[in-house]
């Protein structure tokens, strides 16, 4: 049921912010379901379901087109798991897999089944792309044979992956986020865990449970910043103002920094930055709230701050 209810997500999947399918993806742990990662080794196309276990539907990552889901699940049923990245490129068509679609399942980590860096297949794309462009150039001038096929199932790869280092963890978490629209291995919050319970009133679910005008302290990662400015502004006094996703541990909870806040902490107001912010509960309706923001510390700041 979760695995179709995952599915039916993916025609309106919204990466910007947190959508319906992230929400289901939480009910599952919750409800301690195992949601595999990406895994060009075992994921279909939609969400499917192996043993105890949901297996991530490729599909569902930002930039991999549902026609190169499918080839390579049909390449991997026809022929067996996949050995390497130049593997995969020269059994799936390149008209079916293309480059977009291969960085995103390598930012998904679907290719870490392959045990290698993702940084590693970062690095030799445009080798694996031409190797399968030429691959497929061959096959269709005839010039592969029976025994060209066998060779190539028994033979290891003829590129070697550059010994390069991974992507530092930010980075990495950061293209996660983009691609699946949450973080997979890791949370960028999960290092300042303890700051966050010692210095934090509330979280992003326990703040929908205030009052309207509440003062609460709040933490978490910034994104989705959208800038604008008031209609009607005062002579002499700034006109720009901040819209913006706090994101802790808990979920989501959109912010405004009115003009003379945000020119008071431009400077923190940025992607990716970890803060703790004071404000008020601007509530919405029952369930739906927002933060209006006073006071903007970064968190490396906070064990002095305090």
């Amino acid at each position: 049921f979760m695995a179709a209810l995952l599915t039916g997500d993916n025609p309106n999947r919204n990466f910007k912010r947190k959508d319906s399918l992230v929400e289901h993806l939480e009910a599952c742990q919750r409800k301690k379901i195992v949601v595999e990662q990406p895994n060009v080794n075992a994921s279909r196309s939609e969400f499917s379901v192996t043993g105890d276990c949901i297996q991530f539907g490729l599909s569902a990552i930002k930039g991999c087109s549902q026609t190169a889901a499918e080839g390579i699940a049909r390449e991997r049923d026809a022929r067996g798991l996949f050995k390497d990245i130049f593997d995969l490129c020269k059994r799936v068509d390149p008209m079916t897999l293309g480059r977009s679609s291969l960085e995103s399942l390598i930012r998904a980590g679907a290719l870490d089944c392959l045990r290698a860096r993702r940084a590693q297949y970062m690095a030799v794309i445009d080798k694996a792309l031409q190797g399968g462009a030429a691959a497929a150039k061959d096959k269709r001038s005839g010039q592969m044979s029976l025994f060209d096929d066998i060779e190539e199932e028994n033979s290891p790869s003829s590129v070697s992956l550059p010994d390069v280092a991974e992507f530092p963890d930010k980075e990495r978490l950061a293209m996660e986020k983009e691609v699946l629209g949450y973080y997979l291995s890791s949370h960028p919050l999960a290092a300042y865990e303890r700051l966050l319970k010692s210095f934090c009133t509330h979280n992003s679910l326990t703040a929908r449970g205030l009052s309207n005008r509440s003062e609460v302290w709040m933490g978490g990662v910034i994104s989705s910043i959208k800038l604008a400015h008031t209609r009607n502004p005062k002579p002499g006094k700034p006109s720009k103002y901040a819209n913006f996703d706090l994101e802790d541990l808990e979920g989501i909870v959109r912010s405004i920094a009115w003009p003379d806040t945000y020119e008071k902490f431009a400077q923190h107001i940025q992607p990716d930055a970890i803060v703790l912010i004071r404000g008020r509960i601007d509530k919405r309706g029952e369930d739906e709230i927002n933060l209006l923001v006073d006071d903007v510390v970064p968190i490396q700041e906070a064990d002095q701050k305090f």
